[in-house]
C-alpha cells in the first residue's frame, strides 16, 4: 500500500522508496497553487505573522505533478517533519534556523536557491512579487535526485509511518457527528472542511472560499486531522515561531464523524505517531489526508457541526 494513503497498488520496491516533501507557499498572491490537489498528504503549519505554509508529501517521486508551487523557504520545524519520515526535502531558501538544522542533521534537500536555473523555474505570468513565482516539476526533481546522487532507498524503520484499515473495510469512528469542522490557525487563515456523503470526502474552504488548485479543482480529502501543538515566538525581527512537536492532542475526522486522538513525535528523527485515547496506535482509513498543526491556544476556536 501507499504508506501515506493506505491505498493498494504499490510494489515492494515502491514502498522502499523515500518520500518527498515540498515546502509550499500559501500567501494569497500564491493562490491558486500549481498542483495543490496532487499530494498524498498535506501538512500545514503556521509561519510568521499568522500565515501558513504547506508541506506536500509524496510517497514516491513519480507521484509528483507536472508543476508544483509556488515553493517557499524552509523552517526548522519543517526539517523535523522531513527527518521523521526519512524524506527528501524540496524547498526554495530557508531561515537561518532551518539551514542550521539541515546542516546538523545532514538532511537530504534540494534548494531552489542553489539550483534556481537548473531544476527550478519562475512563472511570472501572474504579475505578483518574485517570492510567489518559484516552482519546479516532478520530472526536474527526479532528474535532480539522480544527478545529485541522493539516497532513494528508505530506512527500514520508516517504511510504514501510519497504520491503515483495509481498503475494502474502513472502520467507523466512535466520536461525534461531524458534517463540517473549522480549524483556526490565525484570524486570516481559517479552514473549514465540509463533508460530502456521496463521495465520502471533506471539501476544503479557506476563509469561506473554496480551496482550489490552478485548474479550479477543489481540495477534497478522506481524512482530516487537526493536531494541537504549542507554538511560541522566537523573538526575532522577522517574527519567526517555533513548534513544540514532542506530543499533543487532536482530532481525527472521517466519514461524518470526529474522534479525539493523541499524537507524539519527540526529537528530530522520530516519526510522527498517532494514537487513540487508550494509547493504541490509531487506525486510519485509506485515502488522502490534510493534517493541520494548529497552535494549542486556538483549540477553543475549533468548531464541529
Amino acid at each position: 500500500i501507499n504508506p501515506f494513503t493506505g491505498l493498494s497498488g504499490y510494489t515492494p520496491s515502491e514502498v522502499s522508496s523515500r518520500p518527498l516533501i515540498v515546502s509550499i507557499n500559501n500567501a494569497p498572491p500564491a493562490r491558486p497553487q500549481w498542483g495543490l490537489t496532487s499530494p498524498d498528504m498535506i501538512l500545514e503549519f503556521e509561519a510568521e505573522g499568522g500565515v501558513t505554509r504547506m508541506l506536500w508529501v509524496y510517497a514516491k517521486a513519480e507521484n509528483m505533478p507536472e508543476k508544483m508551487g509556488s515553493m517557499r523557504s524552509a523552517r526548522h520545524y519543517f526539517v523535523e517533519m522531513v527527518e521523521g519520515f526519512d524524506a527528501i526535502f524540496l524547498h526554495w531558501g530557508g531561515s537561518t534556523f532551518a539551514y542550521d538544522r539541515m546542516k546538523n542533521l545532514k538532511t537530504d534537500h534540494i534548494d531552489g536557491i542553489t539550483y534556481s536555473d537548473k531544476y527550478f523555474a519562475r512563472d511570472k505570468s501572474r504579475n505578483v512579487a518574485l517570492e510567489h513565482t518559484g516552482y519546479t516539476t516532478g520530472a526536474n526533481m527526479i532528474k535532480a535526485i539522480k544527478d545529485l546522487k541522493v539516497r532513494t532507498d528508505i530506512k527500514e524503520d520508516y517504511k510504514y509511518p501510519f497504520t491503515f484499515a483495509p481498503e475494502n473495510a474502513p472502520r467507523a469512528l466512535s466520536g461525534q457527528d461531524c458534517s463540517s469542522i473549522l480549524a483556526v490557525f490565525s484570524s486570516s487563515y481559517k479552514y473549514t472542511f465540509k463533508y460530502n456523503a456521496e463521495d465520502n470526502k471533506y471539501y476544503s474552504f479557506i476563509n469561506n472560499n473554496k480551496t482550489v488548485d490552478d485548474k479550479g479543482e477543489q481540495v477534497a480529502v478522506e481524512n482530516v486531522f487537526v493536531l494541537y501543538a504549542n507554538v511560541e515566538s522566537m523573538g526575532t525581527d522577522k517574527g519567526h515561531v517555533t513548534y513544540d512537536l514532542t506530543k499533543g492532542e487532536g482530532l481525527y475526522v472521517y466519514g461524518g464523524k470526529a474522534e479525539q486522538i493523541k499524537w507524539e513525535k519527540g526529537s528530530d528523527r522520530d516519526m510522527l505517531k498517532l494514537y487513540d485515547l487508550s494509547g493504541k496506535e490509531l487506525v486510519i482509513n485509506p485515502g488522502k489526508s490534510w493534517m493541520g498543526f494548529v497552535k494549542s491556544a486556538n483549540a477553543g476556536q475549533t468548531e464541529i457541526q
